[in-house]
């Protein structure tokens, strides 16, 4: 059975791209082990992994758009509880689907080794669905139901109970206007959806060069501000200064900087319905890494050149505000409040 017109789902992960040059696992090609009128069980040509196709009883308008409201109200993102009598703890990376577990026990010392297992899962109308059967801790895995009103994970010998931060906020809530204070000063800035796939927004307002973007954690649900390219206001293409790009980059307490996903900051509401305000900190999930501030860099694949050419350690983009009277080099988000009106 081959899909042989572009599919969103086939052909994303099967067809190879200059980042991914043996694509990403997946198949548009497909052997047929069995079929009846209860399922279609396929065999990836290439992968060799398994596809069930099940007749859908109702029209796919109906069905799809159910299952995709299912999965935005699935965003727990840890839990504790017991498998088989069992204490276990995990966590959930609901954007890439994937599944952590571990035995929640203090270890006599460091030679113990705590067993731990991450698997791929779907959402399903009831909870999730694993890929296949996966043994754990003398328990087979395999359906876990999921309970909204009060976030109990329940299924194949598990009952858990699923956390959500308290402050945690949907996509939708984020965009409009705001006032924004940082290091040096208040200004009003917009935030807007960017993308399809509720990972991003564009913010408007920071210069009059360049836009920045904050990042969605559906994890946490908040916004989020790590390193990046900076790119023209309104505009897709980055800023250049000569050969070099300019980045926006977190710099840590003991000053270094770090372009991992995990560095920046996260901002934490404050749970006011009607006069929302967001507070700027640390991501806290690198230890050895808290974000103070951020400054604009110059960057030029791992390199960063002086005048004469001579390789050295980034240097400082200068840039005017509007009012063109101040530079600006380092960037350190304090707080934003909403406007609600």
């Amino acid at each position: 059975l081959s899909f042989d017109t572009y599919n969103d789902v086939f052909h994303k992960y099967a067809v190879p791209s200059s980042s991914y040059y043996e694509a990403r696992g997946g198949d548009f090609e497909f052997i047929i082990i069995s079929y009846s009128e209860e399922k279609i069980v396929l065999k990836g040509k290439r992968s060799g992994k398994i596809s069930t196709l099940y007749p859908l009883s109702e029209p796919m308008g109906e069905y799809i758009p159910r299952l995709a409201a299912k999965s935005r109200d699935f965003h727990v993102s840890s839990f504790t509880g017991e498998l088989n009598g069992k204490k276990v703890k995990g966590s959930f990376d609901v954007r890439n689907h994937q599944f952590t577990i571990e035995e929640d026990i203090v270890p006599e010392n460091d030679k113990v080794e705590i067993a731990k297992e991450t698997f791929p899962y779907i959402i399903t109308e009831e909870g999730i669905h694993f890929y296949e059967k996966y043994e754990f801790l003398g328990g087979v895995l395999s359906d876990i139901k999921y309970d909204k009103t009060d976030t109990t994970l329940v299924g194949s010998g598990l009952t858990a109970k699923g956390y959500i931060p308290d402050d945690w906020r949907p996509y939708s809530f984020f965009p409009g206007k705001y006032m924004f204070t940082h290091g040096k000063g208040s200004f009003t800035v917009e935030v807007t959806a960017y993308g399809e796939d509720e990972e991003m927004f564009r913010v408007s307002g920071v210069s009059d060069l360049f836009d920045i973007f904050f990042g969605y954690d559906i994890r946490s649900g908040r916004m989020t501000l790590e390193a990046q390219l900076l790119t023209e206001k309104d505009k897709e293409t980055v800023v250049k200064e000569g050969k070099d790009y300019v980045i926006l980059v977190p710099l840590s307490t003991k000053s270094f900087f770090g372009t991992d996903s995990e560095n920046g900051f996260s901002a934490a509401w404050n749970k006011n319905e009607t006069s929302p305000k967001f507070t700027w900190g640390d991501k806290g999930l690198t230890p050895g890494f808290i974000t103070e501030e951020f400054y604009l860099r110059l960057y030029n694949g791992g390199y960063v050149r002086d005048d004469s050419g001579s390789t050295v350690a980034p240097r400082v983009y200068l840039f005017k505000d509007s009012s063109g009277k101040n530079t600006l080099n380092t960037f350190l988000p304090v707080s934003m409040s909403k406007y609600t009106n």
